[in-house]
């Protein structure tokens, strides 16, 4: 949750830190973890897939 435009501010320089360190960050709310837990699996398993093919 951010409480403050700051830790809205510091959440979005943490998640491009780690886009060039080639980390992807995918963000989840508490409320869809509970309430669609089998659409988040399946997208985590396309981003794996995904992730796993050889750069073109």
């Amino acid at each position: 949750m951010h409480g403050t435009a700051r830790n809205f501010q510091t959440d979005r320089r943490r998640d491009s830190v780690l886009a060039a360190q080639d980390f992807q960050t995918l963000r989840y709310t508490w409320q869809r973890l509970r309430a669609e837990p089998a659409a988040i699996a399946a997208e985590l398993r396309r981003v794996l897939t995904l992730r796993r093919r050889p750069a073109a």
